[in-house]
């Protein structure tokens, strides 16, 4: 698609799009670069104004020129005065080399789109080649959904020749398949059509975060809750089909699928409110939390609570991974970003524990102490400050008075005092429940839930 096929397919049909900057062209008359190679303007998406900005890959390969930034400089401007949404699609080699000597006026497009973060949902789409600034925008997007053929990368192959003496072609420096691994792209898909019809999507959970639902349920979903736990304590199951059956049918859009495995982070809809779930996912890892998953469950965190949409924790966990190689990727910190975005979340938290909660991944994965506005287990829930195998195996080691009782006598012992019921009979937990009255019991928690439940600012100083 050209540029303006692109405005033309995301915005509502029938939509005028008010363009600004149309007639603006490179500062050097040598050079030919329509609107200065960048389509921006503003529209109706659902209903609601929104600010789109299209590169145009034709007009000398979307480079950004001086003039470009200014034209960003003044549209990001119309984001803040207008509070609507962005859309940014970012496609071109970067800076436009042949003006680098030309100076207008000082640009603060950079700026103005740091100060819109967290104010209004930002959304990027790379449908090609982006490279350095365009790389830029994209990664200061909240979200990022790219084709299967984009590249994306801080610089382009001729800087890169020029600093390491190497020929790559784009693909070579920043195939997408690099950055989903990395966590950089949200969402892949087949071809510019699909990305404007997941931006759709992706906007819609925050532009009508309320939509009408009819309260009637298919007793077939809770018949498969019910049976989707393993009565083996070892065998995993899928966390994507946990998040599926939890939410309005057909209302599911995962977050980083290949970052971060342990755990799943989708935009979801639970009785026709929009709602992010987290849910580890026991097929990765055992949905042990590493340094990646911890992460993206913290960014998603920051995401949902910026914007006022009411986080759900689905947890099967055995815990944070353990051992040198965690170590290594600096769990720590990553870790503590979790407990942090949650300490300042604002929104109302829901959190059903499937299975096992151990250590610290019941504090990540909505503990009690967080105060969430409905917590419950099902009967297959089982807690502890560690592993139960682990806890029992200290024991059986330590010195310490009853050290003598037999391994097998103290896991048993072990597993009673941290079972379901008995977590709700010491008030650990709101209630046990029926799986199969997850969502209904969900659905009446988030009815008439504020979009927040406390106005407090609190940003605490985190190792971001």
């Amino acid at each position: 698609m050209t540029a303006r096929e692109r405005i033309t397919a995301l915005l509502d049909e029938g939509s005028e799009f008010l363009e600004y900057g149309a007639l603006a062209r490179p500062i050097d008359p040598r050079l030919e670069a329509p609107a200065e190679g960048v389509v921006a303007g503003t529209g109706l998406l659902h209903g609601q104004t929104v600010v789109v900005l299209s590169y145009d890959y034709t007009a000398m390969g979307g480079s950004q020129g001086p003039l470009g930034h200014i034209k960003l400089d003044r549209i990001f401007g119309v984001a803040r005065a207008r509070q609507c949404p962005v859309v940014i699609i970012s496609e071109g080699g970067g800076a436009r080399s042949q003006e680098m000597t030309y100076v207008v006026r000082s640009h603060d497009d950079f700026r103005k789109l740091v100060r819109l973060s967290g104010k209004v949902p930002v959304v990027g789409i790379a449908p090609g080649r982006a490279f350095a600034g365009h790389a830029n925008l994209l990664g200061m997007t909240d979200a990022i959904i790219a084709t299967r053929d984009a590249a994306i990368g801080i610089a382009g192959p001729p800087l890169v020749k020029s600093a390491v003496g190497t020929d790559l072609t784009p693909e070579e420096i920043g195939r997408v398949e690099v950055h989903e691994k990395a966590g950089t792209v949200d969402v892949t898909v087949d071809d510019d059509g699909a990305a404007l019809d997941v931006a759709r999507e992706y906007l819609a959970y925050f532009m009508h975060p309320r939509l009408p639902h009819d309260g009637k349920d298919d007793p077939v979903v809770a018949d498969l809750l019910r049976e989707l736990v393993p009565a083996n304590p070892r065998q995993a199951f899928d966390g994507r089909r946990l998040v599926e059956l939890v939410a309005d049918p057909g209302t599911m859009l995962e977050l980083r699928p290949r970052f971060g495995g342990a755990a799943v982070t989708a935009l979801t809809r639970i009785g026709g409110r929009s709602v992010g779930v987290i849910a580890t996912n026991p097929m990765v890892q055992a949905g042990s939390i590493n340094a990646d998953t911890a992460d993206k469950i913290a960014r998603f965190i920051r995401l949902c609570d910026s914007h006022g949409i009411a986080l759900l924790f689905l947890c099967d966990s055995p815990g944070f991974l353990v051992g040198p190689q965690a170590e290594e990727q600096a769990l720590i910190r990553h870790s503590t970003r979790v407990l942090m975005a949650l300490g300042a979340a604002r929104v109302p938290l829901l959190t059903v524990i499937v299975r096992r909660s151990y250590g610290l991944a019941y504090l990540a994965m909505g503990a009690l102490s967080w105060e969430p506005i409905f917590h419950a287990v099902w009967p297959s829930a089982e807690f502890g400050a560690m592993g139960l195998s682990g806890a029992s195996a200290i024991r059986a080691q330590s010195s310490a008075p009853g050290a003598d009782v037999p391994r097998e006598e103290v896991l048993g012992a072990l597993s009673e005092h941290g079972s379901a019921f008995r977590m709700a009979e010491r008030l650990q937990t709101d209630d046990a429940i029926d799986p199969g009255d997850t969502r209904r019991l969900l659905i009446q928690a988030l009815t008439d839930a504020p979009t927040f439940v406390t106005e407090e600012i609190h940003r605490p100083i985190d190792s971001w």
